[in-house]
């Protein structure tokens, strides 16, 4: 059973296109805020996604927790 459940979004640096397939993750690209491909939002909503874009925006992001 299940008893908390965390989610962490990070902000890398871009450093090459070089991608490998893992049991993770079958693909990567780049998409623009208002060109977002269709979602698992069970893992990632519109709404967490435009908050990431939002925190590149500023110098300092806060922290949020619900």
């Amino acid at each position: 059973m299940s008893y908390g459940v965390y989610k962490v979004f990070v902000e890398c640096n871009f450093i090459t296109m070089k991608f490998e397939n893992n049991i993770e993750t079958s693909n990567a690209n780049f998409f623009a805020e208002d060109d977002l491909p269709p979602l698992s939002t069970g893992r990632n909503t519109e709404g967490q996604i435009k908050m990431c874009f939002r925190a590149t925006e500023n110098e300092f992001h806060e922290t949020i927790f619900d």
